[in-house]
């Protein structure tokens, strides 16, 4: 079972779709067996690093841009870094308020159901717009701390945290390929900030604590995320969010009917 949610966290971080929604249907085929918090936050440790490896090339400009800093000079991949600064403001004051709701998601199969619907149809309506070329190196602080807001919001369970920066990127106006690539940059905070919270209350001293067990779901985790990372990137060069829309209406349906 570890091994699927593993393979399942890779898969449904990074495509428009929920993750919680997916636990909460593994779960009850197992028998509502849940794993432990802290093994789920070590598999989105092994997806950031998928995500930060794949996106290596924009955080060095990232780094070199603020170097330049010291020469007088202000590149577009520091104005990036910015926004990604302040997109990630919205998700660390909410997640303070929200987090029992975020800890427990197999309490509230209904919520994650009816939210994956209801996201999965925004999610749609936003991938309708027509005109999408405004550049992420460009962006607005005001478009960042929208699309901040939206990825905020995603901390419903069974909204989908990727899936809602990708809603809002696309509504404000930016291509399927760059409102990715931002939601996946902006992941990178969300999730440190996360996982370092989570990580610093394991006792490594107990026994029941299985390092060797945390290090290969993170293992999986990250192949598994790294290869989806590198598909939805070429596959949003021809294709549009509708069948993840679709999908997640879907799956929301189920929930909501089965569990």
């Amino acid at each position: 079972m570890l091994t699927l949610l593993a393979i399942i966290q890779g898969i449904a971080e990074f495509l428009p779709v929920s993750s919680t929604a997916h636990l909460i249907i593994i779960a009850k085929y197992f028998g509502n067996i849940y794993p432990g918090v802290h093994y789920l936050v070590v598999l989105h440790v092994g997806s950031m690093v998928a995500i930060m490896l794949y996106f290596w090339k924009d955080l060095w400009r990232i780094l070199l841009g603020w170097l330049g800093l010291f020469k007088g000079q202000v590149s577009d991949h520091f104005h990036l870094s910015i926004s990604i600064v302040i997109g990630t403001i919205p998700v660390m004051i909410v997640g303070l308020f929200l987090f029992k709701i975020i800890e427990k998601p197999q309490n509230t199969p209904y919520i994650i159901g009816l939210n994956s619907i209801i996201f999965g149809a925004l999610l749609y309506l936003a991938d309708l717009r027509k005109k999408s070329d405004k550049p992420i190196l460009k962006m607005s602080y005001i478009d960042a701390l929208l699309i901040g807001a939206a990825q905020a919001f995603a901390l419903l369970p069974g909204a989908s945290r990727s899936g809602s920066c990708m809603m809002a990127a696309r509504a404000l106006g930016y291509s399927r390929v760059d409102s990715t690539r931002f939601a996946f940059l902006l992941g990178i905070p969300a999730i440190l900030g996360a996982s370092v919270l989570k990580l610093t209350d394991i006792n490594w001293d107990d026994p029941t604590v299985d390092i060797e067990l945390f290090a290969y779901g993170s293992l999986i985790s990250f192949a598994v995320s790294y290869f989806v990372i590198v598909m939805m990137m070429r596959l949003l060069e021809r294709i549009s969010f509708l069948p993840f829309a679709l999908y997640r209406i879907v799956v929301g349906i189920l929930l909501l009917m089965f569990f």
